[in-house]
């Protein structure tokens, strides 16, 4: 799809060309996911990093997801924003561009389908589960981002030097739709595992993994809805010769926003689906916030910051020898944060 608007460009086709609104318009729009997405999947990953309890065997593969989501926001976006304001798509930069591009989209869809796989497993097989190993879930991991880098390098090959033009048609057959595939006949699987299992004795621990499975399903139909357009553009690109409006900039803007989103939309699922993720993000905040005032409070009245410093030794005196100090502090200290955080 990219050499299609190379060419289109080329030719001076018009529907590639587009106004200053929309250049700035888009510009700003991705700017602001850029955000949303460096944000969100730093969460996860801070949270995963720093919470014990989340460091489960689907939340290894949620974590290694955030890393590939985070690169879309550190490198591809802001790089689409520099060519959605330049048109310079003959730069060299643009051939990195796309294997980065290429490496991260991949990496996510494997991602997810592996945590799909994984999340039937323990369901359908959940002593087998409990036995894996923490080195084989790292192999996955490994495997999905070797897959990826792999599939890159091969693209390039096959089309600077085999110039092969149908390798889009086989790369979304191959990380599209065998991958979503396999994720609905996991869940399909998932389905048909819980309907037998719903004896007294294991509704708990059932509910439990069905809560994580729909979470999962939930970040998998996000998946699908944000890059079923980007890859339907490609092969009506290939195989529909008079279908020009594939070629126009602003439709290109449009399924490049959605699937982009898709890094944005992750931690926002985790963190309504899931609580211990949710508790960990209103920590980390916390944290931050509570810094931050209190840093701003001390540096404009170092009297304050002084007296602030004796209330709290004080305090921690008392503590240790058994009292109880009714001393109430306005400023935002670090003993206030920690007995929020809490």
């Amino acid at each position: 799809m990219e050499n299609s608007t190379n060419n289109s460009q080329q030719k001076g086709d018009p529907d590639v060309l587009i106004g200053p609104s929309w250049a700035h318009g888009g510009a700003g729009v991705y700017s602001a996911l850029v955000f949303l997405i460096v944000t969100g999947n730093l969460l996860v990953i801070v949270a995963f990093l720093t919470t014990p309890k989340l460091k489960t065997k689907t939340n290894y593969f949620i974590f290694s997801l955030a890393v590939a989501d985070l690169l879309v926001g550190l490198f591809s976006v802001p790089l689409w924003i520099y060519y959605i304001l330049t048109l310079d798509f003959a730069n060299t930069l643009y051939q990195y561009y796309k294997l980065g591009d290429i490496v991260s989209g991949v990496s996510s869809i494997m991602h997810l389908t592996c945590i799909s796989v994984e999340r039937c497993y323990a369901i359908v097989a959940p002593l087998k589960h409990r036995k894996i190993s923490k080195a084989k879930i790292c192999a996955g991991i490994a495997f999905s981002w070797l897959l990826a880098i792999l599939n890159a390098i091969l693209i390039a090959l096959l089309r600077n030097f085999i110039k092969w033009n149908d390798v889009s048609i086989l790369s979304t057959f191959a990380f599209f739709v065998v991958p979503l595939l396999l994720i609905v006949a996991a869940y399909i699987a998932i389905f048909f595992a819980a309907k037998k299992s719903l004896k007294e004795h294991q509704r708990r621990s059932l509910k439990k993994d069905l809560h994580v499975a729909y979470t999962v399903a939930l970040v998998t139909g996000a998946f699908a809805i944000c890059w079923l357009p980007f890859f339907l553009v490609i092969l009506i690109f290939k195989w529909c010769a008079t279908c020009s409006f594939v070629w126009d900039m602003r439709v290109l803007m449009v399924v490049k926003l959605l699937h982009y989103g898709n890094s944005a939309l992750n931690p926002i699922i985790y963190s309504v689906r899931n609580r211990r993720f949710n508790h960990a993000f209103k920590r980390i905040l916390l944290r931050l916030v509570c810094r931050k005032l209190d840093t701003g409070y001390f540096g404009m009245n170092s009297t304050r910051h002084t007296q602030q410093t004796r209330i709290d030794t004080n305090t921690i005196t008392m503590t240790e020898r058994g009292g109880r100090s009714s001393t109430k502090t306005k400023g935002c200290s670090e003993a206030s944060c920690s007995v929020k955080l809490v």
